[in-house]
């Protein structure tokens, strides 16, 4: 929350900012250019947890997303949400969170943000229904986006890897090694060198965000690691925001073509509680679900939609039989989510991986 100004007129949140900073649960912080006053105040961990805990205690109602766009509905069951990290691209401060959430929203995706947490990348997508319970389950995806200079600057400060391993470690804990990860690479390399007196002398072509002399990798360290990256992982280029958003958009329509037909609801269910939704989030659309589509016209649909070209994993992973494997794992989360049982679509798709191996040889890496 934005401190007032000198002078102005304090709302009733603001007044409280004192009793939060004493319990340790928000921090002050001295942004020049963020407002008038250039103090803002940051949430803590033990803040954000007593928040969660009031929400689950019934005394305060839960956040609607930043943004969104034709959320969930009640009645409605088996839909793909694409759920975005709320503090993807610098978060809401950041021009880029907003830019992404406009192109997804011409897109026609069907997405809101929230806080992801530790290893589910920036996006990922879920199976959700409009039922009182709001069931939910995770898909096998973890998609994350990286532009060059993230690359660099997070290689320059160990986040490269260890985001690596928190996506790798919650494959094995949650999906048994059946999960797809991809990295979303944006830009050009070659179209954010750095280049100054010092760079000239040294060898690796010039730095990526800065000089290598103040610890910024060269190009030919960043080049070096994106080959490792696409012979470990499903790795699909984008030259843009907006591109970044289609192939989203598209992907989230491929996978509500790939999950099974939902039975049509004899009852309408009671209607879900949301908060309100802020008055920057897109307006709902088309709520209705569309009427369930014939097989026939189905695989005719699946075979138009296909996502933009990606750079394939050495393993040797053939398209079909891991869209097959997907199809297996989105099967069991429809059942789980009738069942209520989200424990029991873990373990079901991390039944896949069996067949997954049996269908990449022996040898194959996990994607």
């Amino acid at each position: 929350q934005l401190a007032a100004p000198a002078g102005a007129l304090r709302c009733a949140s603001l007044q409280q900012l004192p009793a939060l900073l004493t319990l340790g649960y928000a921090k002050e912080r001295k942004r020049k250019g963020a407002c008038p006053s250039g103090v803002v105040y940051e949430l803590l961990p033990a803040g954000r947890a007593r928040a969660e805990a009031l929400v689950r205690e019934g005394e305060a109602p839960p956040a609607a997303p930043l943004r969104s766009s034709r959320r969930v509905q009640p009645g409605e069951a088996g839909v793909v949400l694409l759920l975005v990290d709320e503090r993807e691209g610098g978060g809401s401060s950041c021009g880029k969170m907003a830019e992404l959430c406009d192109a997804l929203d011409r897109e026609g995706a069907r997405f809101e943000t929230r806080r992801l947490p530790s290893g589910h990348g920036d996006y990922e997508w879920v199976l959700a229904d409009g039922s009182p319970a709001a069931h939910e389950v995770v898909l096998p995806l973890i998609v994350e986006r990286k532009g060059c200079l993230d690359v660099s600057a997070s290689m320059r400060d160990g986040r490269w890897r260890r985001q690596q391993a928190a996506m790798e470690a919650r494959n094995a804990s949650e999906f048994g090694g059946a999960a797809t990860i991809e990295y979303l690479l944006e830009g050009d390399v070659s179209k954010t060198k750095h280049t100054c007196a010092a760079c000239a002398a040294l060898p690796g072509g010039g730095g990526v965000g800065g000089c290598p002399t103040d610890g910024w990798p060269t190009v030919a360290a960043v080049e070096e690691e994106l080959r490792r990256a696409e012979a470990t992982y499903k790795v699909t280029r984008t030259a843009s925001i907006a591109h970044t958003a289609a192939h989203l958009a598209v992907e989230q329509r491929r996978l509500q073509l790939l999950r099974p037909q939902q039975p049509q609801q004899t009852r309408r269910p009671e209607p879900r509680a949301h908060a309100s939704s802020p008055t920057r989030a897109s307006p709902v659309r088309g709520a209705a679900e569309p009427p369930p589509t014939p097989p026939t016209a189905r695989a005719e649909q699946l075979a138009e939609v296909q996502p933009p070209p990606a750079h394939a994993s050495p393993s040797g992973g053939d398209s079909d039989s891991e869209a097959s494997l997907l199809d297996q794992a989105i099967a069991a989360a429809c059942e789980s989510s009738r069942a209520g049982s989200p424990s029991a679509a873990r373990a079901a798709t991390a039944a896949t991986s069996a067949s997954g191996a049996a269908a990449g040889g022996g040898g194959s890496k996990p994607r």
